[in-house]
């Protein structure tokens, strides 16, 4: 049975690549659209193993 933290986990992973990948892998207006630091978007995307690699495609991997 999934906990009540690892859906958190999930659904905060979730949200995080979607909105990297609809900014084309900008972490700054990322951070800027969830209301959120971007210190504070980076310490989420490591606490979810949530990776982004700048490159033309904008390759955004997210680890469980």
């Amino acid at each position: 049975m999934e906990t009540l933290k690892d859906r958190l986990r999930a659904a905060t992973r979730d949200t995080i690549t979607e909105t990297i990948r609809a900014n084309a892998g900008n972490i700054s207006q990322s951070a800027k659209d969830l209301g959120i630091s971007r210190n504070t978007m980076y310490r989420l995307m490591d606490k979810t193993g949530v990776q982004c690699r700048v490159s033309h495609s904008s390759d955004i991997v997210s680890h469980s």
